[in-house]
């Protein structure tokens, strides 16, 4: 290449990367001043706290993983350099977002020129459902960044002169396919396809190599699983809940909780277990929990192969039309808050990618055998499952080299095939499956409110509320949340018309609806109005173990801690897997005397859920300063105060902690230490009364005494 020509493509990729990034960039910025982005909901709380956890040294949770762990482990480290805030992960999702327009543009070249190259590189910059995608955490970013890495890697296997040459790079292309299996379940089939697509345009060496480094990759989840007490080979456990989610009498082919109103990702786990084991009558692991409900898909699939044959095409239609089908938040949500990216997301969109990418299948040459074969595999690997928008996202720098040599095409086909091919793609994209009867803004603002008010930020919450009811006033959700924040803030006149338009609009909230009213009474000092509701809400749902956990969490308000006791107690047998009940259980015991019994209680709620703040709190608190010594065990409230750190409690309390556990140890020096810092945090957190209390237990151990609470 002339180097006037190369120093041309060079300035030209710089710009594409530029702005590439410089949108993505402005898209993670203006979403500091969202509200639909204002914290992290559904998966992406998920992967930010699990990021921390990696970042703080927690490699190896217990058990069988959940989920596909690569975005964790990059996040993690990502944040051991840049610290654990939002907007520094979304903005590694950014860089990670632009790299793969660069990828784009590197493939495109090798594969068919650099005009293709341009087209598909920009197209893919611009391209909105992508830049959301760079907005929120989770597998989609890193995985369709890793996918294309492997497939460039894998062209330069072929295009290299020399054997040794193609050895490195085919096993290079096996690294980034293995992290990209690592990082999305649905590319596992990739291990396989990239050796084939090297063998097929290469030599086998080269995909032997690709082989060897896609299996290579795979080391650390064989040792992660080892140090976790799980078979090496074992993956994730969520593969049987997923099966059947798409396959049971009234699936639509989007997600639908095992319960209803249980959608959020702290239910998916716990509902798929309970639900399991309370059908099976004994407990269960996380591979048998995922055998359970792959066998109840299964055997809804042999019953009825035509409604399933049906569903696969609904899905494949819903996979291929032009909505954005939303999880947890909606990008229409947050174009209504960000101007330029609505205007962005108006022309380039998926309505518009599919019919060019349709077009440039009839464009023969390297790209298209490089190019269709993982399209394919990625599309047809959600079928048997659900659809959410941000399942294709691997597939759309596919399809923008795609779209890229259909842009190009377009000169040359007869005009009739054209017009065929766009009035197809066009066809396929726009003749959308009805969609949920719920708006998808309305949706993301109660999700975002109940995230909000999760985190005690009561006035965003409210706001987000009202939001979603001035998008949909029929939202039952978002009347029942607002209704809720409302009574709890003792504006109880206020609350009731939401609240009842709740129940009439989903009469499943009744019970819910009676249990707020209830507890917003016992707080305003009426009890009998309290019991009242409390009575109705027994009624309606006294065989649910959240209700009657919930029930007992306003006799505790009302100071009946016997009843509350028997009705945790209830709960727990109904819902043995209930963390929350068990927590307030052990509250109850320590409030009672019966540390033992509290004890007891807190390591349950840990066993069920191991980052439950409320219990690591209190379980570390306990055995750290237990005025019983059978109690005590001060190693273990270490481990569990650096857990709570890792979970996300407030550095305060996770320093007061560790400073009880130092103390019980006998490292006085280390325990002021680390309660001086305990103190300053509560300060200037405005914490006045809780940096009382840690100044005196500072006093403490500073004359080398340990801290007992009373």
């Amino acid at each position: 290449m002339p180097a006037d020509l190369a120093r041309s493509h060079r300035r030209g990729l710089v710009l594409l990367f530029g702005a590439a990034l410089a949108l993505r960039v402005a898209a993670v910025l203006s979403a500091r001043g969202s509200l639909v982005l204002a914290t992290a909901v559904g998966d992406e709380q998920v992967f930010l706290e699990w990021g921390r956890r990696v970042a703080a040294g927690e490699l190896v949770a217990p058990g069988r993983l959940w989920q596909a762990p690569g975005a964790a482990w990059l996040l993690g480290g990502w944040m051991r350099l840049a610290g654990g805030s939002l907007v520094a992960a979304r903005l590694l999702w950014a860089l990670l977002g632009a790299l793969t327009t660069v990828g784009v543009w590197d493939l495109g070249r090798r594969l068919a020129g650099s005009r293709v190259a341009f087209l598909s590189g920009w197209i893919y910059a611009l391209y909105a459902p992508a830049i959301f995608i760079a907005l929120r955490l989770g597998k989609a970013a890193p995985a369709t960044l890793l996918l294309i890495l492997a497939l460039d890697l894998g062209v330069r296997a072929r295009g290299a002169e020399r054997a040794r040459a193609r050895f490195g790079w085919g096993l290079a292309a096996g690294l980034a396919m293995g992290a990209a299996a690592l990082t999305r379940e649905a590319l596992l089939a990739g291990l396989l396809l990239l050796p084939a697509l090297v063998a097929w345009r290469c030599d086998r060496r080269a995909a032997l190599a690709s082989l060897g480094g896609a299996l290579l990759a795979l080391v650390p989840l064989g040792l992660r699983n080892l140090a976790a007490g799980v078979d090496p080979w074992s993956y994730t456990a969520n593969l049987g809940p997923n099966l059947w989610i798409g396959n049971h009498p009234g699936a639509d082919g989007l997600y639908q909780a095992a319960l209803p109103g249980r959608g959020a990702p702290p239910f998916e786990r716990h509902d798929a277990q309970q639900l399991a084991e309370k059908a099976l009558g004994h407990p269960l692991d996380g591979g048998q929990v995922s055998g359970y409900w792959r066998a109840q898909a299964l055997d809804w699939i042999g019953a009825h192969p035509l409604a399933a044959l049906g569903l696969c095409v609904k899905r494949a239609w819903l996979l291929l039309s032009d909505t954005e089908w939303m999880d947890s938040v909606s990008q229409e949500a947050f174009g209504k808050e960000v101007g330029w990216f609505a205007l962005l997301a108006a022309v380039m969109r998926f309505g518009l990618l599919l019919p060019l990418a349709l077009v440039g299948l009839t464009r023969r040459g390297e790209l298209l055998r490089w190019i269709l074969p993982p399209l394919v595999l990625i599309l047809a690997a959600h079928l048997p499952f659900f659809v959410f928008g941000r399942f294709r996202a691997p597939a759309l720098p596919l399809l923008a080299l795609l779209a890229a040599g259909g842009l190009l095409e377009l000169p040359r086909l007869p005009r009739g095939g054209v017009v065929v091919l766009l009035a197809l793609g066009l066809a396929i994209a726009f003749v959308r499956p009805p969609r949920s009867a719920e708006s998808p803004v309305a949706t993301t603002y109660n999700n975002v409110g109940v995230r909000l008010a999760a985190e005690g930020d009561e006035a965003r919450a409210r706001e987000a509320f009202e939001r979603a009811l001035r998008a949909d006033p029929g939202h039952a959700n978002a009347n029942f949340h607002l209704g809720e924040s409302l009574a709890m803030a003792g504006e109880l006149t206020a609350a009731r018309p939401f609240l009842e338009r709740a129940v009439r609009l989903a009469p499943l909230y009744g019970a819910d609806v009676h249990l707020v009213l209830a507890l917003a009474h016992a707080r305003g000092g009426a009890a009998q109005e309290a019991r009242a509701e409390l009575a109705q809400a027994l009624a309606l749902g006294g065989e649910d173990a959240g209700v009657l956990h919930r029930a007992g969490k306003v006799l505790r308000e009302l100071g009946e801690t016997e009843r509350a006791r028997s009705l945790y107690l209830a709960a727990l047998e109904r819902d043995p897997g209930l963390a929350a009940a068990a927590n307030d259980l052990g509250w109850l015991e320590r409030l009672g005397g019966d540390l033992a019994a509290a004890r007891e209680a807190f390591e349950r709620a840990l066993a069920a859920d191991p980052y439950l703040k409320p219990a690591l709190v209190n379980l570390a608190g306990l055995l750290a300063s237990a005025p019983d010594e059978r109690v005590r065990d001060g190693a273990r409230a270490l481990l569990l105060a650096e857990r709570a750190a890792r979970a996300g409690v407030s550095d305060a309390v996770a320093l007061d902690l560790r400073a009880m556990a130092l103390a019980e140890l006998g490292r006085f020096q280390e325990a002021s230490r680390v309660c001086e810092r305990a103190l300053e945090s509560a300060r200037a957190g405005g914490r006045e009364a809780y940096a009382e209390a840690i100044e005196g237990r500072l006093a403490l151990y500073r004359a080398a005494q340990p801290y007992r609470s009373g």
